[in-house]
C-alpha cells in the first residue's frame, strides 16, 4: 500500500478535563475526524502536501505536522511568531480548499452516549469496539457516516478505500475489523493504526480534528478575540468541506456562550431530540 494512497484518514481530537462554559462541551467528549481522499484528487494532492512537508522538515526540522503545536508554538514551533504559525495553518487550509476534501466529524459524551446507545438494543461489541463506551461508539458513529457519504456519491469511489487511524487507541500496525457488510466501502472490511510521520495524509486528519475541535471550543468561550476571529475565519466553513456539522455564521463582536448553546439547541430539535441534553448522575 503506498504511504500516500488514496484512502480514508482518521484522527481524535478533545480536551480531556477541560471545563467549558458551554453546557454542550461535556468535560470528556470525544472526537473523531475523518478526511476522504478520492483517488481522482490524490496524485496532485500528494504532491502538494510533499511540498508543505518538505518546507516544514527544513525550515522547522520537524517530521510531522501536529498543529495542536503549530497553534501552541510548542515543540518544533516553539520560536515561532503567531504570525507564522498562523501562515502554516492557512497553508493547510488553502490545500483543503483547493482540493475540496470531504471531511467527517463526529463527538460523543456521556450524555450523547446515554441518548444514543439504546437505539443499537442488546449490542454491546463490533469487533473490538465497545459501544458501552463513548469513544468508541463516536468513532462507530463517524464510520457510520462516512459509509453512507461514499454510497452517496459513488461516481468518485468505484472501489472501497483502505482507513487508516492515526496509532493512540491502538498501536501502530494493530488492525480492527469492520463488519463484513462494510467491506463494499472499507477496503478488506478493516482499519489500520498507522504511525503520522510514516502514513503522511493522516496529518490531513489531524489538522480536521484540530480546526474543528478548536472552533467549537472557541464557539462555546464566546468573548472571542481578535486572534480567535482570525483564526475561525482561516478554517471557516467557506473554506473547509465538512460534510456532516451545519454551517453557521456569527457575529465575532457579539458571539457569546448563550449563542452557541441557543445554536446546538436548535439543532437537536431539527433532529427530534429535546433541547438540553440529559444530567447523568
Amino acid at each position: 500500500m503506498s504511504r500516500m494512497s488514496a484512502g480514508i484518514y482518521i484522527d481524535d481530537a478533545g480536551t480531556p478535563g477541560a471545563v467549558s462554559p458551554s453546557a454542550f462541551l461535556h468535560t470528556n467528549r470525544k472526537s473523531w475526524a475523518a478526511v476522504v481522499v478520492p483517488e481522482e484528487t490524490n496524485p496532485k494532492l500528494t504532491t502538494a502536501l510533499n511540498i508543505f512537508l518538505e518546507g516544514i522538515a527544513t525550515d522547522h526540522n520537524a517530521k510531522e505536522l501536529h498543529f495542536t503545536d503549530i497553534y501552541g508554538g510548542r515543540g518544533a514551533f516553539a520560536d515561532l511568531t503567531i504570525d507564522k504559525r498562523f501562515e502554516l495553518i492557512d497553508l493547510m487550509a488553502t490545500i483543503f480548499e483547493e482540493y475540496q476534501l470531504p471531511i467527517l466529524f463526529q463527538t460523543s459524551s456521556p450524555e450523547f452516549l446515554s441518548e444514543s446507545r439504546p437505539k443499537l438494543g442488546a449490542v454491546t461489541k463490533l469487533s473490538s469496539l465497545d459501544l458501552n463506551k463513548h469513544d468508541d461508539f463516536a468513532l462507530l458513529f463517524l464510520l457510520f457516516q462516512v459509509r453512507q457519504f461514499i454510497s452517496e456519491n459513488k461516481q468518485h469511489f468505484r472501489e472501497p478505500l483502505p482507513v487508516f487511524i492515526d496509532e493512540g487507541r491502538a498501536k501502530a500496525g494493530a488492525v480492527l475489523k469492520l463488519p463484513p457488510l462494510w467491506a463494499d466501502t472499507f477496503r478488506n472490511g478493516r482499519i489500520e493504526f498507522r504511525k503520522s510521520h510514516e502514513c503522511p495524509h493522516l496529518q490531513l486528519a489531524d489538522f480536521a480534528a484540530f480546526a474543528i475541535g478548536r472552533s467549537q471550543w472557541l464557539l462555546g468561550k464566546g468573548n472571542l478575540k481578535p486572534h480567535d476571529i482570525r483564526f475561525l475565519n482561516i478554517v471557516s466553513a467557506k473554506r473547509l468541506c465538512i460534510i456532516n456539522l451545519p454551517s453557521v455564521s456569527i457575529s465575532p463582536g457579539q458571539h457569546t456562550t448563550v449563542d452557541f448553546d441557543e445554536l446546538l439547541k436548535r439543532d437537536r430539535r431539527a433532529k427530534g431530540l429535546p433541547d438540553d441534553p440529559p444530567k447523568l448522575d
